[in-house]
C-alpha cells in the first residue's frame, strides 16, 4: 500500500472515530437533559398544622438517560413542613407522594430542586390554634426569690440565654444541650431598677430596658451595671415607657405609649434625634416593634386602661390596636402608613421569621377584660394579619422572639403576663411554641 492511501486510510478511520464520539456525546447531551415535571394536589380547604396532603407528580421530556426510563428528583419544601418520600424515581406514568404542612399559617412551597417552574404553592391557614408548651417553671422560681411581680418582656442573647423582665430584676432562663432548663437571677449594680419592662440585647451585649416604674430607659452592661440613660423628652418626664428596640446603627428605639411616642435615642451623643408621635384617641400609642432592614414595623394599643395620666381617653373597647409601618434609619424617623387597623384593644410584641413573616402579638377584650390573648401573622407580601397561636381567658402574651442557640430558631418563645383578677398569679413565666420556619434574632 501507497504511502498516500496509507494516509488516506488513517484520516478516514480518524474521522470515524471523531463521528462516533460525537453522536455519542449528542446522545448523552440529549438523555441527560431534566425532564419537565408537574407538582399538582386537590383543592385545599383552610386546614389545620400536620395536615397531609396527597400530591401528584407528573413528568414529561425525555428521561432516557435515567435506570429503568425514570428520572431521580430531589423535592424540598419552604415554609415549614415535610414531604415523604423527597427523594424519588418518577417514572412515565408519574408518582404520588404525601407532604405534610407545617404549624404556622404562612405560604408553604414545595419544588423540585433544580427545576424551580415546577413549584405548588399553597397557603395553610391553621383553623385549630396551636397549644403553646410552658417552658420552666418561672412561677416556682420567682415565688421562691419572694418575686410576686409578673414576667412582662423577654430577649434571647446569642447563646440562647432568655432574660426576662420583672419588678426590680432581670431573671435568666438557660436550656442546656440535654433540654434541661435552669433559672437564675442576675446580679445588678448602679443605678436602681425598678421594672424592667421591654428588653432589647445590642451588638455589645449590653441589654437595653423600658422602665414604666422608674419612667426611664436603662441600659445593664455585661457585668450587671445598670446605667439610666434617659428619663425625659424635650423637658418633659417619660410616662409609661413600654419597649425598646436596636437598629443596625446600635441606636435605641424607646416607645411611650401613655405619651403617644416613639423614640430614637443615640447613647454615643446621649440625646434623641427624632419623635414619632400618634394620636392616642384615632391610632392608640405605639408599643412593640420589630426592624426589617431599615423598615420599622410598630404595633399599637388602647391606652385607657393602662395610662391613668393620660389626657386623651378613647372608650375602654375602642379596638385602637394596629401595625403600621415606617423608615428608620440613621436616627431619623420617615413617613408612617398603616397596614391593617381595628385589630384588637392592644397591641405587643413582634417579631420576624427568615422568609419575612411578621408575628404580632394582639388582644381583644370584653367585659373590661381580656377575652383573647394571641399571636397573628402577616404574611410576606400581604396586608391582612391571620390568626396563629391564641389564648382564651386563660392567659395574657406580652411579647415573643424566636429561639437562638440550644432553643432552636424554628421555635416561638413568648413571655406571659399575669393582671389579677384577669389572669391567675401562676399565669407568668414562659411559653414554647414550633413555628417550623427558621426566625430573626430581634437585633437586625
Amino acid at each position: 500500500m501507497s504511502t498516500t492511501a496509507r494516509n488516506l486510510r488513517s484520516a478516514c478511520i480518524a474521522l470515524a472515530v471523531l463521528a462516533l464520539a460525537l453522536a455519542c456525546e449528542s446522545e448523552e447531551a440529549t438523555c441527560t437533559a431534566l425532564p419537565t415535571f408537574t407538582l399538582s394536589a386537590p383543592a385545599i380547604a383552610p386546614t389545620t398544622a400536620g395536615s397531609a396532603i396527597q400530591v401528584e407528580i407528573r413528568r414529561s421530556g425525555t428521561a432516557c438517560a435515567y435506570a429503568g426510563g425514570g428520572a431521580d428528583i430531589k423535592l424540598e419544601t419552604l415554609g415549614g413542613g415535610s414531604v415523604s418520600p423527597a427523594t424519588l424515581t418518577v417514572p412515565e406514568a408519574g408518582a404520588k407522594l404525601v407532604w405534610t404542612l407545617g404549624p404556622a399559617p404562612i405560604r408553604q412551597t414545595l419544588s423540585v430542586v433544580g427545576t424551580p417552574d415546577a413549584q405548588l404553592a399553597l397557603t395553610a391557614e391553621v383553623a385549630a390554634p396551636v397549644v403553646p408548651q410552658t417552658f420552666g417553671d418561672v412561677h416556682a422560681f420567682l415565688l421562691a426569690e419572694g418575686i410576686t411581680s409578673t414576667t412582662e418582656d423577654l430577649a434571647i442573647a446569642a447563646d440562647g440565654t432568655i432574660a426576662l423582665g420583672v419588678d426590680g430584676a432581670v431573671i435568666e432562663v438557660r436550656q442546656s444541650s440535654d433540654g434541661k432548663v435552669t433559672i437564675s437571677k442576675r446580679k445588678l449594680s448602679g443605678d436602681p431598677l425598678p421594672r424592667a419592662h421591654g428588653l432589647a440585647y445590642d451588638r455589645q451585649g449590653t441589654l437595653w430596658t423600658a422602665d414604666p416604674a422608674g419612667g426611664a430607659l436603662h441600659a445593664i452592661a455585661k457585668d450587671g451595671t445598670v446605667k439610666t440613660h434617659l428619663t425625659a423628652v424635650e423637658g418633659t418626664p417619660l410616662d409609661g415607657p413600654n419597649d425598646v428596640a436596636v437598629d443596625p446603627g446600635d441606636r435605641v428605639l424607646l416607645s411611650d405609649p401613655c405619651r403617644g411616642e416613639l423614640y430614637y435615642y443615640d447613647p454615643k451623643a446621649g440625646k434623641v434625634t427624632d419623635i414619632e408621635p400618634f394620636d392616642l384617641l384615632t391610632e392608640g400609642g405605639p408599643n412593640g416593634f420589630a426592624f426589617q432592614g431599615d423598615t420599622l414595623y410598630v404595633v399599637t394599643e388602647n391606652t385607657t386602661l393602662l395610662c391613668p395620666k393620660a389626657k386623651k381617653k378613647p372608650p375602654v373597647t375602642a379596638n385602637l390596636a394596629a401595625l403600621f409601618r415606617l423608615s428608620a434609619k440613621d436616627g431619623v424617623f420617615g413617613p408612617r402608613t398603616l397596614v391593617e387597623g381595628g385589630l384588637g384593644v392592644f397591641g405587643d410584641g413582634m417579631a420576624f421569621d427568615a422568609l419575612g413573616n411578621l408575628y404580632v402579638i394582639v388582644d381583644t377584650i370584653a367585659n373590661v377584660a381580656i377575652d383573647e390573648s394571641r399571636v397573628m401573622v402577616l404574611r410576606a407580601g400581604e396586608s391582612k394579619l391571620v390568626p396563629f397561636v391564641a389564648f382564651k381567658k386563660s392567659a395574657i402574651l406580652a411579647n415573643v422572639a424566636f429561639g437562638r442557640g440550644p432553643l432552636g430558631d424554628t421555635t416561638m418563645f413568648a413571655a406571659l403576663l399575669a393582671i389579677p383578677p384577669f389572669t391567675a398569679p401562676e399565669q407568668r413565666g414562659l411559653v414554647r411554641f414550633e413555628v417550623g420556619v427558621k426566625g430573626l434574632a430581634l437585633l437586625p
